[in-house]
């Protein structure tokens, strides 16, 4: 979430679709390309910014990444809480005005 914010994903996008570079460190991720596939590896677990092997990661198809990246975008310039849900492979991301709605299982 921090890694994204409310900054434009273009670069994102742009440096997901150049072959030159196959990975980038973000302020609190890791990320590599796998084939049509990114892994990303999160920091908080104290090893260092690179890819390991204990480090708890999230792999995703590159089309769904940027799909989600442009409804992060999208939602996240009208709303203060956000959520990313996944339900049989499929990601949504929802927000709301109210704090109380985070623990809400909708």
């Amino acid at each position: 979430m921090d890694d994204v914010g409310g900054r434009p994903i273009n670069s994102l996008v742009n440096w997901l679709n150049n072959d030159n570079y196959e990975s980038a460190v973000l302020n609190y991720s890791y990320i590599k390309k796998n084939g049509s596939k990114v892994l990303i590896y999160a920091f908080y677990d104290g090893y260092e910014r690179e890819e390991h092997k204990d480090r708890d990661k999230f792999e995703i198809e590159k089309d769904e990444l940027i799909k989600i990246a442009k409804q992060w975008q999208d939602v996240y310039s009208k709303y203060i809480f956000m959520k990313i849900t996944e339900e049989d492979g499929i990601f949504n991301i929802i927000g709301a005005h109210k704090k109380d709605w985070w623990n809400s299982k909708s």
